[in-house]
């Protein structure tokens, strides 16, 4: 966040940018369309599941919820993003829509890390253990923390850009931020991998089994 607290030009400093604004518009913007559709495509589907679940009094499952929430989060950052990269170019009539589409997007980069962790660790909690039920309420009062610590550091940034008089701060909340992101990919990856593992071992000791398995017709006489 570093390149966002200059208030004449905030966000153009990538050498890309500078070289080719209208190609970084246009790709952007594709990126972004394509990304706001296909979004809510797949978030019509799961409003579909969510209400066929309804009409026949079945529970939703929690990978739906937190898929359902990935989805959202995922539209969100599609609209933000295309928000953002367009108004590169009307910047300096519209200040304000840039600096509240990169608050979005930013947002939007951190909720949907946290749950693709969640729904990660999850994966893997079920895989270990099957009958264990993850606690709805332990997801939301996770997500709803996690949301207070984001929230707080967007909130820090934004009155860090209109009043850079403390410059440690700026360094405190990158470094927090990168903290966070970088906790959540290792937990990502540490989850992976321990769900791989299980399931080759569980793969391997089936196979073993049915190696050394007598069939049921063998007469033995």
């Amino acid at each position: 966040m570093d390149e966002m607290t200059s208030t004449s030009t905030p966000y153009r400093t990538t050498p890309y940018q500078n070289s080719s604004p209208e190609v970084t518009l246009v790709l952007s913007a594709i990126i972004a369309a394509l990304g706001t559709v296909t979004n809510i495509l797949s978030l019509s589907f799961f409003i579909m599941t969510i209400r066929a679940n309804t009409l026949t009094r079945n529970k939703d499952s929690l990978t739906t919820k937190l898929f359902v929430a990935l989805n959202v989060f995922d539209l969100l950052l599609s609209i933000s993003a295309l928000l953002f990269f367009t108004s590169l170019e009307i910047h300096d009539k519209f200040p304000s829509l840039q600096e509240a589409s990169y608050v979005m997007f930013v947002l939007s980069v951190f909720v949907t890390s946290f749950l693709t962790c969640l729904l990660t660790v999850a994966r893997t909690i079920s895989l270990k253990f099957p009958f264990h039920v993850v606690s709805w309420f332990s997801i939301k009062l996770s997500m709803v923390l996690y949301s207070v610590i984001v929230i707080a550091l967007l909130s820090i940034w934004v009155y860090h850009r209109h009043n850079p008089s403390v410059p440690t701060l700026r360094t405190v909340v990158n470094l927090t931020r990168f903290l966070i992101l970088a906790g959540l990919f290792i937990v990502v990856l540490l989850s992976n991998m321990f769900a791989m593992t299980s399931l080759f071992l569980t793969k391997f000791r089936t196979q073993k089994r049915k190696k050394y398995r007598l069939p049921l017709c063998v007469d033995t006489t």
